[in-house]
């Protein structure tokens, strides 16, 4: 097999570097609206971050609280409804079938199946600009108390 880049993939790949700075900056700017709109809420948390390091912001993540982590599915359903495409994050490896039988033999596995089963990826093209955050954020916030009261019934 030939898997060397082609001359056209490496123009691309040269003009996505030279853009590299403002595809960092523009995707700090959107983690940092996402934030401020959703975390206040109480809905959600954050990564822990090291203050000596730079994270690479490739999706914007976040993890329902405990109590609202069996909403998730439902969430990522109604905002695909209101045009909004989120992802559920990755599953445990230890879920996957060709680690399923070695995952028994693994120390305590709790968390990264709470993680996954509680995390939603929102959009974060750098396209976004803070009116459609904004908007993304709003209807997340509208269904997770609709939710919420429907189940309070």
């Amino acid at each position: 097999y030939n898997y060397r880049m082609t001359n056209i993939q490496a123009a691309i790949g040269c003009a996505q570097l030279e853009m590299l700075e403002e595809f960092t900056s523009k995707r700090s700017q959107i983690w940092a609206s996402y934030e401020k709109e959703l975390l206040p809420s109480g809905y959600f948390k954050s990564q822990k971050l090291n203050a000596d390091s730079e994270p690479g912001r490739w999706l914007f993540t976040l993890v329902l609280v405990p109590n609202l982590t069996c909403y998730r599915d439902q969430l990522s359903d109604e905002l695909r409804l209101s045009g909004i495409d989120t992802r559920p994050i990755f599953y445990p490896m230890s879920d996957m079938p060709a680690f399923k039988t070695k995952s028994k033999l693994a120390p305590d596995l709790r968390a990264s199946g709470s993680l996954s089963r509680g995390g939603i990826s929102f959009p974060s093209s750098t396209s976004l600009n803070d009116e459609e955050i904004i908007a993304i954020s709003g209807r997340t916030l509208e269904i997770i108390e609709k939710l919420i009261t429907l189940n309070m019934d």
